[in-house]
C-alpha cells in the first residue's frame, strides 16, 4: 500500500524551513561591515605536518606595504616561521565586500576571487579559491571579535562529501587566511590567532591558546617603519580632548595622517599639502583604547601608538 505523508506534515516542514532561513538571516543583519585590514594585521597559522600525525608547524602571515599590478593597488602579505620570512602573495577589497588575491606574476590579469562577504544563507557560492564550485551558504551567525560582533558565514559543498569552512568578515577562513580543506576527512589546517595594531582579537584556543606571531609590521618599528621615527611626537598621550602631532614633516612633501581605531578601522584621515611643523586633532569622539597614528611622507612612513582615556 502506498503511504502518504499527510498535508499538514508537509506543511509544518516547509514553514519551519522558512523559520529557520529566516533566523539564520536575522543573526546576520549588522549595520557595519568589518572589511580586511589594510594595516598592521597579522594571522597566526598551525599545520599538521605531515598530516595526520600529532606534530605541528607553526608561522604566521602579516601585512606589509603596498604594491601595483596592472594599474590597480594590492596589500602585499609576508609569511614567517622561525626561520624565514619572505614575500607570499598580494590582496585587495573591492566595493562589494569581495577580496581578491593575486600571486604576484607580472603581466596579464592574476586576480582571483579568495572571499565574498556579500551572502545569503541558501545561494550557491561563486567559486573561490579557498572553496571551489559547488558550494552554498548554510548558516549566518555573529562572533565577538574585540568589542564588536562581525559576521560569520558556514559554507558547504553541495556534495555529501567534505567538511565546511568558516569564513569571518575583516578576518578569513577559520581553517588559515589562504589554507583550504585538502582531504574529505579533516583538515591539517587551523587559524590560532588574528592579531591587529598589536592587540589579539580572535583566538581560536582562548587566551591561553598559543599565538605564532613570528614577524609583523607593527608599531613597534619592526618592518617598514623609517628610522626617523622618533621624530614624531603626539602629546598630551594619555589624551581626552585633543592631540597635537609635531616633527611628522621633515620637508615641503605632502603628507598623509590617518588614525586607526582598536579594530584597525580608519577613524581619521587628512592630507596635508602645505608645510606645517604642527598638526592639532579634535579626538573628544574618540572612545577609550590605544590608537594607531600612521604618517605617510613620500616612501616614509612613521607610526605612534595613542592612547584615549575618559
Amino acid at each position: 500500500m502506498l503511504f502518504r505523508k499527510p498535508l499538514f506534515m508537509n506543511k509544518r516542514i516547509l514553514v519551519l524551513s522558512i523559520f529557520l532561513l529566516i533566523s539564520w538571516n536575522t543573526f546576520c543583519q549588522f549595520n557595519t561591515y568589518h572589511p580586511f585590514p589594510k594595516y598592521y594585521a597579522a594571522w597566526g597559522q598551525q599545520e599538521h605536518y605531515p598530516p595526520g600525525t600529532p606534530y605541528f608547524k607553526y608561522y604566521n602571515y602579516y601585512l606589509a606595504g603596498d604594491t601595483v599590478f596592472n594599474g590597480t593597488v594590492y596589500k602585499k602579505v609576508f609569511r614567517a616561521d622561525s626561520v624565514s620570512d619572505s614575500l607570499y602573495a598580494a590582496i585587495r577589497e573591492d566595493n562589494n565586500k569581495r577580496i581578491y588575491l593575486h600571486w604576484g606574476k607580472s603581466g596579464g590579469s592574476q586576480d582571483t576571487l579568495l572571499y565574498d562577504f556579500n551572502l545569503t544563507v541558501g545561494i550557491n557560492m561563486p567559486p573561490t579559491y579557498l572553496y571551489g564550485s559547488n558550494t552554498k551558504v548554510l548558516s549566518c551567525d555573529s562572533i565577538l571579535i574585540g568589542t564588536a560582533y562581525r559576521k560569520e558565514f558556514y559554507i558547504i559543498p553541495n556534495s555529501p562529501t567534505g567538511p565546511g569552512l568558516d569564513i569571518i568578515e575583516g578576518i578569513g577562513g577559520t581553517d588559515g587566511l589562504f589554507e583550504f580543506v585538502h582531504t574529505p576527512i579533516g583538515c591539517p589546517f587551523n587559524l590560532d590567532c588574528f592579531q591587529q595594531n598589536g592587540i589579539n582579537l580572535y583566538n581560536f584556543n582562548g587566551s591561553t591558546g598559543k599565538c605564532p606571531i613570528y614577524k609583523v609590521d607593527s608599531l613597534s618599528g619592526i618592518g617598514t617603519i623609517s628610522a626617523d621615527q622618533t621624530a614624531l611626537s603626539v602629546y598630551p598621550n594619555p589624551a581626552k580632548d585633543q592631540i597635537t602631532l609635531s616633527g611628522f614633516q621633515p620637508s615641503s612633501k605632502e603628507s598623509d595622517v590617518r588614525i586607526f581605531s582598536p579594530l584597525g578601522q580608519l577613524i581619521y584621515e587628512s592630507h596635508i599639502i602645505t608645510f606645517i611643523d604642527h598638526l592639532t586633532i579634535n579626538v573628544s569622539d574618540f572612545a577609550p583604547g590605544l590608537y594607531a597614528i600612521l604618517v605617510s611622507n613620500g616612501a616614509k612612513q612613521k607610526t605612534k601608538k595613542m592612547l584615549i582615556i575618559r
